[in-house]
């Protein structure tokens, strides 16, 4: 609903999706009682403007709306230029010092950000009544199953508010859910909700399974290999199979015995500013050291390339699609036999 100018503003933005299931007046509405934002950038006829902007001091009061039209009082934002050029165009960037969110004064400036926003927030005597409705929203939301996988029993992940985190479950053929088992909670593993399944690949006889597990959002993904039978926990640990820069993929071998798996470079293989790019593909076997892995394929592909593994139903051959970034109009393949006893 908002986009930022980079300086710490926000503007309300309202798409023809939104407006297809509300009126514009109720976006604008919610975003001033949620943020007391100025409103511009709207994507909305002229005519609407008059009725939004009423129902904002409706809604808000009269004291309210002179505060909104006044505009809050932002901490200052220093803009420090950062000039570059992309096919002969140049593009300023005032605010790159600001994706340093490790840097001491990013800090300082997120934390005023955040102390204005809640100043206001604690003011607004319809908070309470909306915390109370969004909560009894969340937690009666339907449970919902997907990411369906089929391999010898079904599997798929679980959302069941009010749990925080989607589950791995377990399913018989025909599906039914009285037959269902949890097979991995993320909400048990850590009670603070803050580590979620990336994603899962079973195994071809559906005893084990490979999971990518991330915390605080990050999608920094590690595989971890649990037992389908009984959710322990092998000792196969696995860093570095996910990132958002290009995602991660998994695949068994035939029998079972390991995995093929995407791999971000490790420590100094790479300089600091590549360590998210330049996937590759390795093989790990069960039981062995990650250091002991055998490299098999992505020394030649490009920086950004995007791999995604598949294998074939009777786990004999593997697929590996190879996109050249985001775009789904470039895309390479390799195949190649698997023995049922590893790696070939």
């Amino acid at each position: 609903m908002g986009c930022g100018d980079g300086g710490g503003r926000y503007y309300l933005r309202l798409s023809r999706r939104r407006r297809s299931f509300a009126p514009p007046a109720v976006h604008v509405e919610f975003a001033a009682m949620q943020l007391r934002l100025p409103v511009a950038r709207y994507r909305v006829a002229k005519a609407c403007v008059g009725p939004m902007l009423r129902c904002c001091c409706f809604v808000l009061g009269a004291t309210s709306a002179i505060t909104v039209a006044a505009g809050p009082d932002y901490p200052p934002t220093a803009k420090r230029p950062v000039t570059e050029t992309y096919h002969g165009v140049t593009v300023v960037d005032d605010f790159r010092w600001l994706e340093d969110d490790a840097s001491p004064e990013v800090k300082r400036w997120v934390a005023e950000q955040n102390a204005l926003t809640r100043r206001y927030l604690d003011t607004l005597p319809q908070r309470t009544a909306i915390a109370a409705r969004v909560g009894e929203l969340l937690r009666t939301s339907p449970v919902r199953r997907y990411d369906f996988e089929y391999r010898s029993r079904l599997f798929a992940l679980k959302l069941q508010p009010p749990k925080n985190q989607p589950m791995l479950v377990a399913l018989p053929v025909s599906g039914d859910i009285r037959g269902e088992r949890v097979v991995l909670d993320p909400n048990l593993l850590d009670p603070s909700g803050r580590t979620a399944i990336d994603f899962f690949r079973t195994s071809y006889d559906g005893k084990r399974v490979v999971v990518s597990l991330s915390t605080n959002g990050s999608e920094d993904g590690t595989a971890y290999v649990y037992d389908v039978a009984t959710g322990r926990r092998l000792d196969d640990v696995i860093p570095g199979v996910t990132y958002p820069t290009a995602g991660g993929s998994v695949e068994w071998n035939a029998d079972g015995s390991g995995f093929y798996y995407t791999r971000y470079p490790q420590g100094d293989e790479r300089p600091t500013e590549d360590r998210h790019f330049f996937q590759q593909v390795y093989f790990h076997r069960l039981g062995t050291p990650v250091a002991s892995d055998r490299y098999v394929i992505g020394r030649e592909f490009p920086r950004i390339a995007e791999i995604e593994l598949k294998g074939s139903r009777d786990g004999r051959h593997l697929l590996a699609v190879v996109r050249n970034g985001d775009s789904r109009m470039a895309s390479s393949g390799w195949l190649w036999a698997m023995t049922a006893s590893s790696t070939a």
